[in-house]
């Protein structure tokens, strides 16, 4: 749309976590977000109408908690969801507790937050497509990724099953954010995008 624009990416930095541990000791999922965002609400919906059921089958008192503000209550539930609403501490509250998290989203745009903070807490989060727009994971966190509306069942049950392949995993992931969405790496990004910028305006000026 503007082919004369100069864009820099820089992505925002985000804190690490103490590295998560007793994933045998934790138990069920969270979906992190703000429902007056549709597309949040959309997710949740789709995910408790169409996942869950199966999820249930094999883990029968497996809860989904749905974490953050704006749920609109005339909306009824069915039994194995968790209204947890606002939470001061997300990760005393949910990101300790929790097994993983799910990012199931359907439509939006852009780097989501809710995955990072999982990914900071060291919490595996499996997700859409959608969910992971913007981020360039490498191929040891791609199964994260559901490829179709099939694919996050096996994955959420396959990784909640095994603990040890989610201590791992947690690893994985806080060293990812750490390389890519650092302070540091965030500083340097920005201050690459300002030199590139006052190299072209000066090559501008002289010709």
């Amino acid at each position: 749309a503007v082919p004369q624009a100069r864009v820099a990416c820089v992505p925002w930095s985000i804190p690490i976590r103490p590295p998560a541990k007793n994933f045998e000791k934790r138990s069920d999922i969270a979906f992190i977000g703000n429902y007056s965002h549709a597309p949040n609400l959309d997710a949740v919906r789709w995910f408790v109408e169409t996942i869950l059921p199966d999820l249930h089958a094999e883990y029968p008192t497996l809860t989904i908690w749905l974490v953050g503000a704006h749920l609109p209550q005339h909306l009824s539930w069915p039994e194995g969801v968790r209204i947890v609403g606002h939470v001061t501490d997300l990760d005393k509250d949910v990101l300790d507790r929790v097994r993983l998290t799910v990012a199931p989203l359907r439509f939006g745009a852009g780097i989501k937050g809710k995955v990072l903070e999982s990914f900071a807490a060291g919490v595996p989060c499996v997700m859409t497509p959608t969910a992971a727009e913007g981020l360039k994971l490498p191929k040891t966190l791609a199964g994260l990724v559901a490829k179709d509306e099939k694919q996050p069942k096996k994955c959420i049950l396959k990784l909640y099953a095994n603990t040890e392949a989610c201590q791992k995993l947690s690893k994985k992931l806080q060293t990812y954010v750490k390389s890519v969405f650092s302070e540091k790496h965030t500083t340097q990004t920005l201050q690459d995008a300002i030199r590139t910028a006052n190299k072209k305006r000066k090559i501008t000026e002289n010709s």
